[in-house]
């Protein structure tokens, strides 16, 4: 019989895999390429006051500006000496900025004009390769961490070379956050995530006391889930701004509180708005916002939302128009990998099924008996059983069963492929912000559709491999032996 279709011509077989691998390969490089570029350009993080104006980091560069948004200075975090990315800035009475970086670990202080820098501590004198947040007293001499995956505090009371230790508190936070000095009533606060608070804590020696908190989940006003405090701060009434993040500590709202807990406003953000830190000054509030790459100012006064603009919102404009192409590059190399899966399992179904097809046509088809209908040929040859007339056993046929175990052991290894690459996209989703989380819903719920593929491409008849031919005539000569 002439050969015809996927499944009978290896060859092809052969080049279609291969073109579909190349393809893959390239999906993923147009992936992690595209989210490179993006990273890059990352939009503005941390956010702190130095001397009656707004200290901003964008990316690899800190910027200087005034509340209006003209920019005042630049400074390259490579000409600071830190790495491309902070995990704490902190701007100091006397004019210096601490910085801080995860990856690595390090801790500078900085006069920005003219620019001199010293390091205070690295390595394994700081929280590596996790997030840490920083607060330092210099009436105090103290120097506070939060080292938020290690769910602890720590302290260090030499500021020059500063070697922070855990304190001893009496209530332990979970995952702390944002910390702020009160310096009027001598409290350390904590924005406790996972016991959804703000928590104040009187230090005294190594040890820590609560004597206040601040219960921010029960906000009448805030969104579902929005329960999980990351940042906060306190503007000249003594009320408490809070960012309070999903499950996956994004997309945030930002809710006011009084000193006693009781809750006030949120601010009326942007439905996309995604703020990671915030600061108070001159009666308004300036949020950063990762995801829309601006900055958010909020007038107290009336609860209006603006962004800042000025020069810095052009520089920032710039900025976002180029992450963006990248983000759309991000998007194709994405829905371009799922659509190259789902044809690989659609080809790999078909290729099976014509394979099956092109082996069995050859095959006759049992004769039409008159004790009932005719029995359909499946994988093997049907024989006449002796201890029923009518019913029809199935012998198995080794050629037909290889053809079987054939079809389970490309299953699986589609199956040993595909696994690995769902779990290789989400682990970069989680590790290089990749994937929203509505982005892994679509993305499992179009990886099963090989599996549905496979189920009407691929999979023999489950009677075609039972040991007896389930014909109503079977139930017929039972009855009629009864």
């Amino acid at each position: 019989m002439e050969k015809s279709g996927w499944g009978a011509d290896s060859r092809r077989n052969n080049v279609i895999a291969l073109i579909l691998m190349l393809l893959v390969f390239a999906a993923l490089g147009l992936r992690l390429w595209a989210n490179t570029q993006m990273n890059r350009l990352n939009g503005p993080q941390q956010i702190t006051v130095l001397d009656g104006e707004l200290l901003t980091s964008v990316g690899d560069t800190v910027l200087r500006t005034t509340t209006d948004g003209t920019v005042r200075g630049e400074y390259p975090l490579q000409a600071l000496g830190m790495p491309d990315a902070l995990t704490d800035m902190q701007a100091l009475d006397d004019g210096s900025v601490l910085l801080a970086a995860s990856r690595p670990a390090l801790l500078r202080r900085c006069r920005l004009d003219p620019l001199e820098c010293e390091t205070l501590a690295e390595g394994d004198a700081l929280p590596g390769g996790q997030a840490y947040k920083l607060a330092m007293d210099l009436e105090g001499n103290r120097l506070f961490v939060a080292d938020s995956n290690g769910h602890r505090l720590l302290m260090a009371t030499d500021l020059a070379r500063p070697e922070p230790l855990p304190l001893s508190l009496d209530q332990r936070p979970r995952f702390p956050n944002n910390l702020y000095i009160d310096r009027e009533r001598d409290l350390l606060w904590v924005a406790d995530t996972n016991h959804h608070r703000l928590a104040a804590y009187r230090i005294d020696g190594s040890d820590g006391q609560t004597v206040e908190s601040i219960v921010v989940d029960e906000h009448p006003m805030a969104r579902h889930g929005r329960v999980w405090p990351t940042a906060f701060a306190f503007d000249d009434m003594g009320m408490a701004w809070v960012l309070n993040g999903d499950n996956g500590l994004v997309d945030a709202d930002l809710l006011g509180f009084q000193p006693d807990g009781t809750p006030l406003a949120r601010a009326a953000l942007p439905d996309n708005a995604d703020p990671v830190f915030i600061v108070h000054l001159n009666g308004e509030l300036f949020v950063t916002d990762l995801r829309r790459v601006t900055v958010y100012r909020v007038a107290l006064r009336d609860m209006a939302v603006s962004e800042l603009g000025g020069t810095f919102a052009d520089r920032i404009a710039e900025r976002r128009g180029e992450r963006e192409r990248y983000a759309e590059l991000s998007q194709a190399g994405l829905w371009s990998l799922v659509a190259i899966i789902v044809l690989g399992f659609v080809v790999a179904g078909t290729s099976l099924k014509e394979k099956l097809g092109t082996r069995s046509t050859d095959a006759p088809f049992p004769e039409k008996t008159s004790s009932g209908p005719p029995i359909p040929h499946r994988i093997a040859p049907l024989l006449p059983a002796d201890r029923f007339s009518g019913v029809t056993w199935i012998e198995p046929d080794p050629k037909a069963m290889r053809r079987i175990r054939l079809m389970m052991v490309s299953g699986i290894a589609m199956l040993l492929i595909g696994i690995p690459l769902i779990v290789a996209i989400f682990w970069m989703a989680g590790s290089a912000d990749l994937l929203s989380n509505r982005e892994k819903r679509w993305v499992l719920l179009t990886m099963g559709v090989p599996i549905r593929v496979c189920q009407s491409n691929c999979v023999t008849d489950a009677s075609s491999i039972h040991g007896i031919d389930r014909h109503p005539v079977f139930a017929e000569h039972h009855l009629e032996g009864l």
